[in-house]
């Protein structure tokens, strides 16, 4: 606070001053304040996240590798309990860059590993 005198002559200024400093607390009280974002989710949470996230999951595929053990979860009363931040590293893991092209050297060699062997997906329904 100002150690200055207050004047007649200053009421003009210090009266400005302190609208200011209302005008500004003011806009810090009216300012929508976001709720902070879970960091467990339970089942429908977890699926709502990773669909907010842009990694669209249904349901049914979610609760199949849940079943399956491949998503990270943990267990409480009875109920599965996933962490964001498991989520997001599982997420991480589950993505392949654009440009990584093992994953198609790998399947274009099995096709052709197939086909040297004289046989290929689906062949068993041919006969």
């Amino acid at each position: 606070m100002n150690s200055e005198v207050l004047t007649f002559d200053r009421l003009p200024i210090a009266v400005t001053q302190l609208l200011d400093k209302v005008n500004r607390i003011e806009v810090l009280l009216t300012r929508p304040v976001e709720a902070p974002k879970p960091q467990r989710f339970s089942f429908i949470g977890a699926v709502d996240y990773l669909n907010e996230l842009g990694f669209i999951i249904s349901k049914s595929k979610f609760s199949k590798l849940s079943a399956e053990g491949k998503l990270p979860s943990a267990k409480f009363n009875n109920r599965l309990v996933f962490e964001q931040s498991e989520l997001d590293a599982w997420v991480k893991s589950q993505t392949v860059a654009v440009g990584d092209k093992s994953d198609v050297a790998l399947s274009l060699a099995a096709s052709a590993n197939r086909k040297l062997r004289g046989g290929g997906a689906g062949d068993e329904y041919k006969k």
